[in-house]
C-alpha cells in the first residue's frame, strides 16, 4: 500500500512539475524583426489580360530573397500574386500568397499590397509557422527601400506566438 501511495505522490508531483515547467519555457512574447527582401531574377509572369484601361494578372510569381535580424525570417520567399491595375495612372490592387524557407522551418501565408497613381506602394501579410516555427505566426509590411524601387524591399514585422485556446492554466 505504501509503495502505491508513494508511486501517485511521485506522479502527481511530476505531472505538476511538467506543468509549471513547459508554459513557463514557452516563449510568449512578440519579437520584431527587420531587413530587406530582394527580387531574384526567378519570376514567372503568370496570366494577363488588358481589358479597356485595366491591366488583370493572375498566378504571377516572384522569388525574393529576405535578410533579416532575426534568422527565421532570413531565407527565400516565393510570393504569388494577382493584380488588378488601371494602365494610366499606373495604381491598383495586388493579394495573393507566400511561402517563405528558412534554415529553421518555414512560414505560408496571404498577403495584399496596393500601389497609388504617385507610385507609392506597400504590402501586409499574415502566415503561420510550419515545422520548428510551428505555434507562431507572422505579421509583416514591406515598402521599396527608396521610391519607385521595387528591386528592394524594406520588410519590417513581428513573431507572434500562438496560444492554443483549448488549454486551461
Amino acid at each position: 500500500m505504501n509503495r502505491w501511495l508513494l508511486l501517485v505522490i511521485a506522479l502527481i508531483t511530476l505531472a505538476l512539475l511538467v506543468n509549471i515547467y513547459v508554459p513557463a519555457t514557452a516563449s510568449h512574447e512578440q519579437s520584431a524583426f527587420s531587413g530587406l527582401a530582394k527580387v531574384t531574377n526567378r519570376s514567372e509572369i503568370g496570366k494577363c489580360i488588358a481589358p479597356d484601361r485595366l491591366q488583370i494578372c493572375w498566378n504571377r510569381k516572384s522569388v525574393m530573397q529576405f535578410e533579416t535580424n532575426d534568422p527565421r525570417l532570413t531565407g527565400e520567399a516565393t510570393l504569388i500574386f494577382n493584380s488588378i491595375f488601371t494602365k494610366l495612372p499606373y495604381a491598383g490592387r495586388m493579394w495573393g500568397n507566400f511561402h517563405l524557407v528558412s534554415d529553421g522551418g518555414s512560414w505560408d501565408g496571404t498577403w495584399k499590397g496596393l500601389i497609388d497613381t504617385q507610385g507609392n506602394t506597400r504590402f501586409v501579410g499574415v502566415g503561420q509557422g510550419r515545422e520548428s516555427y510551428k505555434g507562431m505566426a507572422i505579421r509583416w509590411t514591406m515598402e521599396p527601400s527608396r521610391p519607385g524601387w521595387l528591386a528592394e524591399m524594406s520588410v519590417n514585422g513581428s513573431i507572434i506566438p500562438v496560444h492554443s485556446p483549448s488549454r486551461k492554466r
